[in-house]
């Protein structure tokens, strides 16, 4: 990933790189993810603060969409969630205007998890039900495992521990099943969001839940993600 950095900061030196043009834009977005990626957002920001800037000259909308998500995931990581919702939601009206169905699910999936940090559970499964209606609609097969995973997490906050931990098992056999990989960062985060759950049934219930949802086809555990759960007093998601 260094190497990465380092080349794109030699492109980025050359005098083809003009101040201005897409190919710029797309290179200080891709430098500013790698930068993010390696956990260092003051550095992060301002590349992708000029990236938003450029796309918005070009009057790159999709670009610009990108660009918010991107700048949204570094406020997420420098604690200022408040700005990462907004980021997030300029992002889906872009994506809504455009009427781009998969960008509008990445949106509403970043808000989903802004919103699950927020303690605000019912918006957060709201918002994560329709990205992944839209994701069943186009076949996307990744996007809905994650999707399921994201489901599961909030389903604990719900104070759900069966649902929970059914919706997790059923992520887990497709992740296996698809061949879809799931970040360390994301699997520590659904496991933190699952520990309630896990802490709230005895080892058989953990193990009958875990299995009925391994057993799910990929169309069932979208349709059990997509049912409206019974209410529950909300857990408390651990720190």
């Amino acid at each position: 990933m260094r190497e990465g950095r380092e080349w794109l900061g030699k492109f980025l030196a050359f005098p083809q790189a003009t101040e201005g043009t897409a190919r710029r834009a797309f290179a200080l977005d891709v430098a500013g993810g790698l930068t993010l990626c390696q956990g260092d957002y003051a550095a992060a920001r301002p590349l992708q603060e000029e990236s938003l800037a450029l796309y918005r000259g070009l009057d790159d909308r999709r670009g610009v969409g990108y660009a918010l998500i991107h700048l949204g995931h570094t406020a997420r990581g420098q604690g200022d969630d408040v700005e990462a919702r907004h980021l997030y939601e300029e992002s889906l009206e872009v994506f809504r205007q455009l009427d781009i169905k998969g960008d509008i699910a990445h949106s509403l999936a970043n808000l989903g998890n802004v919103a699950v940090d927020a303690g605000d559970y019912a918006t957060a499964r709201a918002l994560i039900a329709e990205g992944l209606a839209i994701y069943r609609e186009a076949g996307n097969v990744w996007a809905m495992v994650h999707m399921i995973g994201n489901t599961a997490g909030v389903a604990a906050c719900l104070g759900q521990p069966e649902r929970a931990l059914r919706l997790a098992g059923a992520a887990a056999a497709q992740r296996e099943a698809k061949s879809v990989p799931l970040a360390l960062d994301l699997r520590a985060r659904l496991e933190r969001l699952l520990t309630p759950a896990r802490q709230a049934l005895d080892e058989d219930a953990r193990a009958a839940a875990w299995a009925e949802g391994r057993s799910m086809t990929l169309e069932e555990a979208v349709a059990y993600a997509l049912e409206e759960p019974r209410t529950n007093s909300p857990a408390t998601a651990p720190a």
